[in-house]
């Protein structure tokens, strides 16, 4: 897919970096509800946390920490906006702004991809051709990372995917974002593996460590 660029004057001398219109719509839309997104995703970690401490080894499956994040998360969306937040077909949840955006809450992987188990209607979701929702809007992932032991999140970023590739990331902890090689816009660490998709970003503004309380 072709890009489509809007020019904003970033650097302090007034240089102009190329953002794609995507990214800059959804800044623009959803500036002011970032904190909200944040402070959801960190308050259902915690809560998935004291979920697990109620369920003794042998009750837990592989996906039992995520499908509770999921529900957590699912529940403190619609709590916090009842009247943007909807149902797809197959039941997925996903927050919705008229003639702007439908976003998505997920986990993602190393890569900052969703962890998707591989449905036809995720690959759709990946090419921008969801059929699965009322609307037809671009559609963006907020997600978070987490270490492996899930004691902490370590990112949350929004990720926009066209065609199964990211076209931008921007760390919702930073307002930054990053589209093609705009790479100035985060502060890059060298990425995992030999992927030239793969963007890997460091939070600077806010920390979003949670670690288990004893």
């Amino acid at each position: 897919m072709a890009q489509n660029y809007d020019y904003l004057s970033n650097d302090e001398d007034g240089s102009k970096k190329k953002l794609p219109s995507t990214l800059i719509a959804f800044e623009q839309s959803f500036d002011g509800d970032v904190d909200a997104f944040i402070d959801v995703i960190l308050h259902a970690h915690q809560m998935t946390l004291e979920d697990m401490r109620t369920k003794r080894g042998k009750f837990q499956m592989r996906m039992t920490k995520s499908t509770l994040m999921n529900g957590n998360i699912k529940g403190l969306l619609f709590d916090q906006f009842p009247n943007e937040m909807k149902e797809s077909k197959s039941s997925r949840f996903y927050l919705h702004r008229s003639k702007d955006f439908i976003l998505l809450f997920k986990k993602l992987d190393e890569r900052l991809m969703p962890s998707n188990i591989g449905t036809r209607n995720s690959r759709k979701i990946f090419s921008q051709m969801a059929i699965d929702f009322e609307e037809d809007l671009p559609i963006v992932f907020i997600g978070y990372t987490v270490d492996e032991s899930w004691e902490r999140i370590k990112q949350i970023v929004a990720v926009f995917i066209k065609d199964g590739k990211k076209l931008w990331v921007s760390d919702l902890l930073n307002r930054g974002g990053e589209a093609g090689i705009q790479t100035e816009l985060f502060t890059p660490i060298k990425p995992q593996g030999n992927n030239d998709d793969d963007i890997a970003i460091t939070p600077k503004r806010r920390d979003t460590d949670i670690k288990k309380s004893s």
